[in-house]
């Protein structure tokens, strides 16, 4: 009685819609035909009574066929989601460790979010490291303040995400139908106690929140020809409706070659799980490495990189399936019962499989002969470790076809590439610990800016990837996140942390 203002009832031979509900008073009208008036209803109205033995006449040839109740509302509250258009992820930790001079940022999300920032917060003052929109491309900018972070600051950032086109829970995940938080920032450190690798990942408090700065709530416009792509290939969220977007760096790598999907491939379905890598035979058969009905989630490993779902027991299906690349046929499968959480897959001259197992912490070359035969073990079982015995979440391999020595490159939680001999005897590792750098003026005018004496660089990802570029070391893309590094989860979406080449600010001059 409190929510409906009137009622009316209309006879129609043929209504726009014949089950459920409909607003009738948007693109939607009442009936197909001439929509006829039999009724109506009003709050607080008396009722209407028809004179004995008087009624109305429907059906037959009467052109009424149905009835359609339209409803006219006064007080909608009942109706309200209590819905925000927007919603945010606060992240804050206190850095503990010595000075570090932030002189890049990154930001990435999904596609829902709107606007990434980051600050420091000292003795109340809030001082912005970066501000931008994930929907432009994701690449490292410059911080445009001279800014130092210290001992005792806090760490802080805000994700902006907006729930527009979606009608379901999106979820905090590795998926691109999940949403993630990720400020990155890359920084450099006195050589003398530099730190080459940190996260962050804790809530942040609303009361500290309270007194962010306004700008943090304000979405940054980004006109359709600047924004990213953000479809990722995982199976698309069901709310979501994808747009034409300009491609992403990435993906416009060969401007001579034209990319087109064959529909029809493969003829018959092929029962993946996540698909975590390709390679190829010497005859040209695929070989596809993926992970049956694991699923690498939010809760699969803790913080120190160990394999929280042993329970699970090992994938029952076949992990690596050698696939007709014509017609997609499976030719062969194996791999039962062996593997957690595939990842990287690699052939050597006689065509043997090179696997690593992010959960196992192993690598492992196997005959390509469908029986399962471990040739060679590299690792503990899931055990990460950082010496010459161990891995930590190991993403792939590659083998010299002269020398048959393997480069392992270790890994989320590590950050290095060991050289090992064809028998697996260690030979030499580069990255991780090579914390001496040295920066030297390119003598380019896109070469690093000025010389950094006594300094490390690094990265502070507020994950886990090392790259190293003419002299210059980057450690550990890590987050300041709400779940997990955007380098890998997202169904394989794993390559954002390209080897770059970044010019650094001058080193301030020290105070001691």
């Amino acid at each position: 009685m409190d929510t409906a203002h009137h009622m009316i009832l209309y006879g129609c031979q043929t209504p726009y819609a014949t089950q459920g509900y409909w607003d009738c008073g948007k693109e939607l009208g009442t009936c197909r035909d001439q929509a006829k008036i039999m009724y109506a209803w009003a709050r607080n109205a008396p009722p209407t009574k028809l004179p004995k033995d008087v009624g109305f006449k429907v059906g037959g040839d009467t052109r009424i066929n149905y009835f359609v109740l339209q409803i006219h509302y006064g007080d909608v509250k009942n109706f309200r989601d209590h819905h925000r258009d927007f919603t945010n992820a606060d992240i804050a930790c206190t850095y503990p460790s010595s000075p570090m001079y932030p002189f890049a940022f990154r930001t990435h999300t999904h596609s829902l979010g709107k606007v990434v920032s980051g600050y420091r917060v000292r003795n109340g003052q809030w001082t912005q490291i970066g501000r931008q929109s994930p929907l432009l491309p994701q690449a490292f900018y410059p911080v445009t303040n001279t800014i130092d972070v210290r001992n005792g600051d806090i760490l802080a950032a805000r994700c902006v995400f907006t729930g527009e086109g979606r009608t379901t829970i999106t979820q905090i995940g590795g998926t691109s139908s999940d949403e993630m938080c990720n400020f990155y920032i890359m920084y450099y450190m006195d050589n003398t106690h530099a730190v080459p690798y940190m996260n962050c990942g804790d809530d942040g408090s609303s009361e500290l929140f309270r007194n962010i700065p306004s700008e943090a709530n304000i979405p940054i416009p980004v006109t359709p020809d600047h924004m990213m792509s953000m479809k990722h290939e995982s199976a698309p969220h069901k709310d979501v409706v994808e747009l034409q977007e300009p491609k992403r760096e990435e993906e416009v790598l060969d401007q001579g070659a034209h990319l087109v999907e064959v529909s029809d491939w493969p003829e018959a379905g092929l029962q993946l799980g996540q698909v975590s890598g390709l390679a190829l035979k010497s005859n040209g058969d695929l070989i596809i490495f993926h992970r049956g009905d694991h699923i690498w989630g939010i809760n699969s490993f803790n913080f120190n990189g160990v394999y929280q779902q042993k329970d699970l027991g090992p994938i029952q299906q076949s992990t690596i399936m050698v696939v007709d690349p014509v017609k997609g046929k499976v030719l062969k499968a194996s791999g039962r019962n062996m593997f957690y959480m595939p990842h990287g897959i690699t052939t050597d001259k006689d065509d043997n499989y090179w696997v690593t197992d992010v959960a196992l912490h192993q690598v492992f070359k196997l005959s390509s002969d469908g029986k399962d035969r471990q040739l060679l073990v590299l690792g503990e079982a899931f055990e990460p470790g950082s010496d010459k015995k161990h891995f930590c979440q190991p993403t792939d391999v590659a083998v010299d076809p002269v020398t048959g020595n393997v480069y392992v490159s270790d890994g989320y939680c590590n950050s290095r590439i060991l050289k090992i001999s064809p028998e697996g005897k260690y030979i030499s590792h580069w990255g991780a610990d090579d914390c001496q750098v040295k920066l030297e003026p390119s003598g380019s005018a896109g070469g690093i800016l000025g010389k950094i004496r006594g300094k490390a660089a690094g990265s502070l990802n507020l994950g886990n990837f090392f790259a190293s570029h003419k002299g210059y070391t980057r450690h550990g893309f890590d987050r300041l996140s709400t779940e997990g590094s955007d380098l890998e989860k997202d169904d394989e979406d794993g390559t954002d942390s390209e080897n770059e080449e970044y010019s650094a600010p001058p080193a301030p001059m020290s105070s001691s």
